[in-house]
C-alpha cells in the first residue's frame, strides 16, 4: 500500500510541488498557516490538516517545505509538532534551505523516536516546481532515501544522493554561495564596462569566451535584468538568507569565505534599498546606480 504523504508549508515552492503529489494520486494532508493556501490542493483532493498534529497522525511521510531553520525546528519539534505526534516507522523529508547543522539536530532527535529523515534541498525554480521536474539534492541513509525517491519522482526528474543528513542541504547552500557570489562579482565587473564606455554586447560576448565566463552573465541576466525583468525568478532577501547560511556553515567547519563575505554586503545594500522582494539579478542595476551609470539593456532573446 503506497505512503499517505503530508504536506506542510505551501508557499512558492511548496505549493506546487504539492500539488503535483496530489495530482499524480498520493492520498495526501495539506496544512498551511496561510488562510487559502491550501484551497488549491483541495480542489484537486488533498485533505485538510486540522493542524500540526493531524497532518503527522494522518501520514506516513510528512514534507516540510519552511522559510527557515527556526521555523523548521518549530514544526517538527516544538510542542505539538511532527515529533510530537509521529510514530515509528514514519519518514520525514524536509525540502527547506536551512543550516545543515539543524538538520543533523532534527534528524538525531527523530531517530530517537524510530523515525527516519531526509534533506532533500531543491534546485531549479517555481515553474519546474510547476512542471514536476525539480532538482533534489539528497541527503539520508540508503533505506530512507530509497523510500523518499518515488515520492520526490513525482515532483521533479532529477534526484541526487548526496550523502548522510545534512549532504543536501549543504551541497545546495554550496551551490547558491558560489551563484550569488558570482552575481555580485558579475554586477560589478558589468557596471565597470559600463562607467569606462564599453559597449555591453560586445564586452559579454569577449567574457562569454574566456575563463570569465558564467552562466549568470551568458543566460540569466540576459534573460532578467539586461532585459528589464526585476520579477523574482529567486528573491534577494531569499538569495541573501542561502549565502549567509553558507557562511555560517564555513565559520562552523573554519573555513575561510572572505569573498563570500564581501558579496553579501552587496545584498544587504540592496535591501537596505527597499528591493530585497526583486530578482537577485537586480544587482547590476545596484552596481550601475552606485557607479552613476545606467544599467545597460540587451535583447533577452539575442543570441
Amino acid at each position: 500500500m503506497p505512503d499517505k504523504v503530508g504536506f506542510v508549508g505551501l508557499g512558492t515552492m511548496g505549493g506546487p510541488m504539492c500539488l503535483n503529489l496530489v495530482m499524480k494520486g498520493f492520498e495526501t494532508t495539506v496544512y498551511d498557516v496561510v488562510d487559502g493556501a491550501a484551497d488549491p490542493h483541495l480542489e484537486a483532493g488533498a485533505r485538510q490538516g486540522q493542524g500540526l498534529g493531524d497532518v503527522a497522525r494522518n501520514s506516513d511521510v510528512v514534507f516540510t517545505m519552511l522559510p527557515n531553520s527556526p521555523d523548521v525546528e518549530k514544526v517538527i519539534l516544538g510542542e505539538d509538532g511532527i515529533l510530537a505526534n509521529g510514530r515509528e516507522g514514519m519518514l520525514l523529508i524536509d525540502t527547506s534551505t536551512i543550516f545543515p547543522g539543524t538538520s543533523i539536530e532534527v534528524a538525531k532527535a527523530l531517530s530517537e523516536r524510530g523515525i527516519g529523515f531526509v534533506d532533500a534541498a531543491v534546485g531549479r525554480t517555481p515553474m519546474h516546481a510547476a512542471e514536476g521536474k525539480l532538482m533534489f539534492m539528497v541527503g539520508g541513509s540508503e533505506t530512507d532515501v530509497a523510500r523518499a525517491r518515488p515520492i520526490l519522482e513525482a515532483m521533479g526528474d532529477t534526484i541526487h544522493h548526496c550523502g548522510s543528513v545534512g549532504a543536501g542541504v549543504q551541497t545546495k547552500l554550496i551551490n547558491n554561495f558560489l551563484t550569488m557570489a558570482q552575481s555580485a562579482l558579475t554586477s560589478e565587473a558589468l557596471a565597470l564596462a559600463q562607467k569606462v564606455g564599453l559597449d555591453p554586447e560586445q564586452t559579454i560576448g569577449i567574457m562569454s569566451d574566456t575563463m570569465a565566463s558564467n552562466a549568470l552573465m551568458k543566460f540569466y541576466f540576459r534573460a532578467k535584468v539586461l532585459g528589464g525583468d526585476f520579477d523574482p525568478g529567486f528573491a534577494i532577501r531569499l538569495a541573501r538568507k542561502d549565502l549567509d547560511l553558507a557562511l555560517q556553515s564555513g565559520e562552523h567547519y573554519d573555513v575561510a569565505m572572505t569573498t563570500g563575505a564581501a558579496a553579501l554586503s552587496a545584498f544587504d545594500a540592496a535591501i537596505d534599498a527597499g528591493n530585497g522582494d526583486r530578482d537577485f539579478s537586480y544587482l547590476l542595476v545596484e552596481a550601475c546606480e552606485a557607479a552613476g551609470v545606467e544599467t545597460p539593456r540587451m535583447d533577452p532573446l539575442k543570441e
